[in-house]
């Protein structure tokens, strides 16, 4: 059984195994010595020879099989020590430690590594949850990898907390990687568990940011003053806003995946087609009201990676000649605000892709 962590690591082992060949070795020389000094006890010193040849031999085997582990522990060893972001441990069965890098010293302390998850996890189901599983895959020598939230500070309810992305890799210096076929005494002795943990809070919250500025930007083209919707290839709705449902009267549900024409019926002989490839006609809608509205709709083709889709504005409430400027005086400061302060950077460009204008949080980013 080991009992120091200079008797479980590979190299070490095959150290003391050398110096034992040279005893031995040494040892034979002397006995043959003896031959000669002392032809009277010729038996016994033959006998004696025979025996350190015999275990000079042994001695050579297990150098043979100690030198290919203390290799490929040699070579482990170096990728693990130069990293200095990333904490590695390297355990054996009985959970000692063979070999820790200088991050891995500093974080954990001494402490074993399932034993300062536990004492760190944030209290919570789905955490206790990954710290068994990983106690398992441990006890059964399963690969694995976690997400799992810790927490250094106790004064506090929020803060304090970091993210650490747990990986748990068993290696095996025997002639095979599947621990299934590994025999007891390989496992004891050969079979190692490899634990890294890396601090991933930053990307956490970086796609924390990201998901809260998508469903920003949902939101904000969810309830535009106008309505939109975009069709796919087959002429299908895929996406359509709060504002078009509104004015269709019509749940959303039952407007995905059928065609734009069912609820905006085309009216042919109002159909125009714009100077930017475009093309724009005017619908007429029963409101909720049951009153008919009328509405024009705007339609632009897109490439979007193979396929070519097609997206639609719908603007109601168009203004009388007598109303126009006001009703357009209206919608401008209307878009003004919305792009001024939209969560997200924005910019307006004119048909010759030149920069005509940017918001203020475009110019933050």
């Amino acid at each position: 059984m080991f009992k120091t962590d200079q008797d479980i690591r590979p190299d070490k082992i095959l150290e003391k195994r050398l110096l034992l060949l040279v005893f031995v070795l040494t040892a034979t020389i002397v006995s043959i010595g003896f031959l000669f000094a002392y032809p009277t006890y010729l038996r016994p010193i033959i006998l004696s020879v025979f025996i350190f040849i015999i275990l000079s031999i042994y001695i050579t085997i297990t150098i043979l099989k100690s030198g290919e582990s203390a290799i490929l522990y040699g070579g482990l060893a170096n990728e693990i020590l130069k990293d200095r972001k990333i904490c590695y441990t390297i355990i054996n069965t009985e959970g000692k430690t063979v070999l820790q890098n200088e991050a891995a010293k500093e974080f954990l302390k001494k402490i074993p590594v399932l034993t300062f998850l536990q004492e760190h996890a944030v209290s919570d189901e789905n955490n206790l949850q990954k710290l068994k599983q990983l106690q398992l895959s441990a006890e059964h020598f399963k690969e694995e990898t976690l997400e799992i939230a810790l927490k250094f500070d106790n004064k506090t309810v929020f803060s304090g907390q970091e993210w650490y992305r747990v990986t748990l890799r068993p290696i095996s210096i025997s002639q095979t990687d599947n621990t299934q076929k590994i025999s007891n005494f390989d496992l004891k002795y050969n079979t190692y568990l490899f634990w890294s943990l890396e601090n991933i809070t930053s990307e956490k919250t970086m796609d924390t940011i990201f998901q809260e500025e998508r469903r920003a930007f949902y939101n904000f083209l969810n309830y535009l003053p106008l309505g939109l919707y975009l069709i796919n290839n087959k002429g299908k709705v895929e996406y359509v806003n709060k504002t078009l449902s509104d004015i269709l009267n019509t749940p959303k549900q039952d407007i995905l995946g059928q065609e734009i024409t069912s609820f905006l019926p085309k009216n042919l002989a109002t159909e125009q087609k714009l100077p930017n490839g475009c093309t724009q006609y005017t619908t007429y809608v029963k409101n909720a009201a049951k009153e008919i509205a009328e509405y024009l709709v705007k339609v632009d083709c897109f490439k979007e990676g193979n396929e070519v889709q097609t997206r639609g504005a719908v603007i109601g409430n168009i203004p009388t000649n007598a109303g126009l400027k006001q009703a357009y005086e209206q919608a401008v400061s209307e878009v003004n605000t919305i792009f001024n302060l939209s969560p997200f950077g924005m910019m307006m460009l004119d048909l010759d892709l030149v920069i005509k204008r940017t918001n203020q949080r475009f110019l933050d980013i």
